[in-house]
């Protein structure tokens, strides 16, 4: 006998039920005649598609996960909320969820269907990493087509084991938090099936994996990895992909040049559309053969609002080192230096310091140490109260040897930038809450806090890895202090303690806050609840003390009168 899930599938809908036809609480239709559902020839439900349809800011209920047979589930701009239940996620047979454009919230479940090919929850407000599970599914998750978990709030770093998705063909993950390096993996998806890469607007740091483009099958046709933290120069082999018509590089670290070979007519020509058809056949656009490389990332020592064409040479005393350089270049003036960074580190708020008082000069600024010639050579800050982001400005400070920030409240990355104070030789950054890894490029400069002194070169020695602490919050290079293992899951370097880091506060979603809000109630009404009743019996228990004075007094006045007439 076939199921009849319609109760369950009336939670979708909310309290007030689906407003769509065949949905309305009630209904007498035969299950597999209500919208949006598809059966199979034995009248067992395979699919729901209510992509679009307005579920009144309903929930995707636990019981949906009964449904057993579910093989779809769309509910795309349905205005849903909360989290996505284990329940769900766990459904054997599931080949396609979608549930992008509404108001998740939660974590991302781990998905259990072998058979799943896609999976689209972009654009909501899902927190915490991608955990190792979520990777494997039953048997690997190698029939994974698309994975798209856009515009989000994921934090962590990538897994190796996404090499596992042999038929990836669609991997976004654009505009979240991850961090970390990109997994030596993605050579291997794109050496595969991969065609649409998007990793745009995150805080990957490091290098490209070699893999990424030397393949002579690759099928790249999209890669965006632009607005990121990504260093090292552009792999040439990208322009021997016949089939790549977007590249998008600008918001890095890139150094050096965009290989000539890519800067072909059709590349990124759907960006400019109508400034860029042809540069022959369009030289009003002010693109010429000379600066079509302008298209992929602006030049070195150039910039521009969105990191591309059109580019304008960086202002007197600023510098671009990177290509694709976005809205402004590097301060290379020591007081602009120090402003800026007085600014994003809230300087106001720091505990004492006498910077940019009235005729007190930069060098005698509390925690600043300058040689004869005027230059700075030690920024030690230490416990000073510093909160907000540290500039990438103050790379530009040459002859730094000694920079010391530890024991603050300094969020955000570290800059890879301070790679260019070629002197420096001290680096203490831990005690904060600043998000790892270290750049790796820094992590190779020598002498750096003992980065080749016993010919190794690691990044443990500038901050412990996110997830792990050491009393110093870094390791020494004689080995005598360690980094070891946190069980928070913390995503900060340089930890002292693992208790030091501080868990994100994220905002919730109105089922949550209904939720909260109906706990709370419950909890004070019972509170209320409980102090009438102890109010009660206390009023109970004093007239009874009251009554049986008064008894004890009468009694006792009785038996001074019968004493008395006896």
């Amino acid at each position: 006998m076939v199921k009849d899930y319609r109760s369950i599938l009336r939670q979708l809908g909310g309290a007030e039920g689906v407003p769509a036809e065949g949905w309305a609480m009630g209904s007498g239709a035969a299950m597999c005649e209500w919208q949006g559902l598809e059966c199979n020839g034995d009248g067992e439900l395979i699919g729901i598609d209510l992509a679009g349809l307005d579920l009144l800011g309903g929930s995707i209920p636990p019981a949906l996960g009964q449904i057993t047979t579910l093989e779809r589930i769309r509910l795309n701009a349905t205005r849903l909320a909360g989290p996505i239940p284990g329940s769900v996620a766990a459904l054997n047979y599931l080949v396609e969820f979608t549930a992008s454009d509404n108001s998740l919230t939660g974590t991302l479940p781990n998905f259990y269907s072998a058979k799943l090919q896609t999976l689209n929850v972009s654009f909501n407000q899902l927190v915490g990493s991608i955990s190792s599970g979520f990777y494997y599914g039953a048997l690997g998750h190698d029939q994974l087509h698309c994975l798209d978990l856009e515009d989000n709030r994921l934090t962590g770093t990538l897994s190796e084991a996404m090499g596992m998705w042999t038929f990836m063909e669609t991997l976004s993950l654009s505009n979240n938090d991850l961090s970390g390096t990109l997994p030596a993996a993605l050579g291997l998806l794109a050496a595969q099936n991969l065609k649409y890469l998007y990793l745009d607007g995150n805080l990957f740091i490091g290098t490209l994996p070699e893999g990424m483009a030397n393949s002579p099958d690759t099928k790249l046709q999209e890669v965006w990895l632009h607005e990121n933290l990504l260093s090292g120069t552009i792999p040439a082999a990208f322009a021997d992909i016949p089939s790549l018509k977007d590249f998008y590089v600008d918001g890095n670290k890139f150094t050096g040049e965009i290989p000539p070979d890519l800067c072909t007519p059709v590349m990124n020509a759907d960006f400019f559309q109508d400034q860029f058809v042809n540069v022959v056949d369009n030289p009003a656009a002010g693109l010429t053969p000379e600066n079509v490389c302008d298209k992929i990332a602006c030049p070195v020592n150039t910039f521009s609002l969105e990191g591309m064409f059109p580019c304008k040479p960086c202002p007197d005393h600023q510098t671009m080192p990177y290509l694709g350089g976005e809205e402004y270049c590097l301060h290379k003036d020591t007081t602009e230096i120090l402003k800026t960074f007085y600014s994003l580190t809230n300087g106001q708020h720091w505990n004492i310091n006498n910077w940019f008082h009235e005729n007190v000069d930069f060098c005698q600024f509390s925690g600043l140490e300058c040689n004869v010639e005027g230059h700075i050579v030690s920024i030690q800050l230490s416990d000073f109260g510093l909160s907000g982001t540290i500039p990438p400005d103050l790379g530009m400070l040459e002859h730094l040897t000694t920079l010391d920030l530890s024991d603050n409240e300094i969020t955000g990355p570290l800059p890879s930038d301070l790679r260019f104070a070629a002197e420096l030789q001290t680096l203490d950054i831990t005690g904060n809450q600043i998000r790892g890894p270290v750049p790796p490029l820094l992590c190779k400069l020598p002498g750096l806090d003992g980065n080749g002194d016993t010919g190794e070169f690691t990044c443990h020695f500038l901050a412990c890895p996110p997830g792990t602490a050491s009393p110093i919050g870094r390791e020494l290079p004689d080995g005598s202090i360690k980094c070891m293992p946190c069980h928070n899951g913390a995503n900060i370097m340089g930890l002292k303690d693992c208790k030091q880091y501080h868990p994100p506060v994220y905002a919730h979603s109105t089922w949550e806050q209904n939720i909260a809000a109906e706990r709370t109630f419950g909890i004070i009404l019972l509170s209320v609840t409980s102090i009438v009743i102890v109010i009660g019996v206390l009023i109970f228990v004093l007239k009874k003390l009251k009554r049986r004075t008064q008894t004890r007094g009468h009694v006792q006045v009785s038996q001074n009168d019968t004493h008395s007439v006896i």
